[in-house]
């Protein structure tokens, strides 16, 4: 044990004489450093090692690291950053590490780790521990949105994006928010679309073009005999050149009812305007039949948008609250706030509505006739 503790001290000393030479910290302070960092090591190295002892050498070394920055800004300090300003971020990447190679079924310090490799902007071993993580925890939805939601805001792979939430939902079918979240990740996509062509002085489709999409895509059974979702057993995407496959076959697209435009120009308006949204949706429904829930945060993710398209979206949505839940208070409730004048279609707020509300200098007679109608013909049914 204490040789391998002295191998590690003696791999510091590069990075402490840099230290040093940069005017960081004094000799006094490097030789508490060392100390301190000597006890830690020790009792990492004890035959059982805690959590807690981990915790309190991260937390020390990500205090180290905040008092360097403070004196590099106080002292002007400049100049290319060597070993000796990145030493000490490599070492909490060390110590988180060992810490969830001994303990690979703890989930918090793997978040804890995800968590230090943002703030510290750590890219590059981001992706390599989200990769550990999935691997360990699979069946955690909250490590595969965050993997996702990585790859589409921080790197823009959209691509890599979509599989991931997918490979998620393979593992994890029956989770309403990881659901909601490939819903969400679809609708940001078109609105980033919308907001490229724009850019570039494109048009943008409305909703007033009737079309749709559809993929042809089958389900797959997995050996235990349970169904995948068409929508998860096949990456189509609307990347794909619907021009280079035939009809019937896996991703395919069979665009309906636009007049005079070209398959190809079709699928991408349909795209532009919540179609792929729309097949997520019906795979959600479809893996989860008898959940309200999951129907309220599908209408709370489209709230957020308001692009031509989502008002179909919220419709089908309602139309499905009405097929499938007739006789549920809460489904009779969100069918009712569509109408309420000022209020969104997709209030999921589940409170009374408000007095400031019903207050309003101008009021929407006939959504508030539409919403009373609803509840009227909730109670008499």
């Amino acid at each position: 044990m204490a040789d391998t503790v002295r191998y590690l001290l003696e791999e510091m000393l590069p990075e402490l004489e840099e230290l040093e030479a940069k005017g960081f910290f004094t000799k006094a302070e490097l030789k508490q450093i060392v100390q301190k960092r000597t006890d830690f090591e020790y009792q990492l190295k004890r035959r059982a090692a805690l959590k807690r002892d981990f915790l309190r050498y991260i937390d020390f070394e990500c205090k180290l690291e905040d008092l360097r920055r403070l004196r590099k800004k106080a002292k002007g300090i400049k100049g290319k950053q060597g070993l000796g300003e990145i030493g000490i971020v490599r070492r909490v990447h060390f110590i988180f590490e060992r810490a969830t190679r001994k303990f690979k079924a703890d989930l918090s310090l793997w978040m804890a780790w995800i968590e230090y490799c943002k703030r510290s902007k750590s890219t590059k071993q981001l992706s390599k521990v989200l990769t550990k993580a999935l691997h360990r925890h699979s069946h955690v939805p909250a490590l595969w949105i965050e993997a996702a939601s990585w790859e589409f805001e921080a790197t823009g792979n959209v691509a890599a994006a979509r599989a991931l939430m997918q490979r998620g939902l393979r593992h994890c079918p029956h989770d309403e928010g990881l659901w909601a979240e490939y819903v969400r990740l679809e609708l940001l996509y078109v609105a980033r679309l919308r907001a490229r062509r724009a850019v570039l002085g494109l048009p943008n489709p409305d909703a007033s073009e009737d079309f749709v999409l559809t993929l042809a895509l089958k389900p797959k059974r997995r050996r235990d005999g349970t169904t995948i979702p068409a929508v998860l057993a096949s990456s189509a995407v609307p990347e794909a050149d619907p021009g280079q496959q035939g009809p019937g076959e896996p991703g395919a697209v069979d665009v309906a009812g636009v007049e005079g435009a070209s398959p190809a120009d079709a699928a991408v308006r349909s795209v532009l305007t919540g179609g792929v949204a729309r097949v997520a949706m019906k795979g959600a429904v479809a893996a989860l039949p008898a959940s309200l829930t999951l129907r309220r945060r599908l209408l709370a993710v489209l709230a957020v948008f308001n692009f031509p398209g989502i008002e179909r979206l919220r419709a089908w949505v309602f139309d499905g609250l009405a097929t499938d839940f007739p006789a549920n208070e809460e489904s009779w409730d969100l069918r009712a706030r569509q109408h309420w004048p000022g209020s969104p279609a997709s209030d999921t707020s589940g409170l009374p509505l408000s007095a400031d509300s019903l207050g309003t200098a101008e009021v929407d007679m006939e959504g508030h006739e539409a919403c009373c109608g609803v509840y009227e013909l909730a109670v008499t049914t």
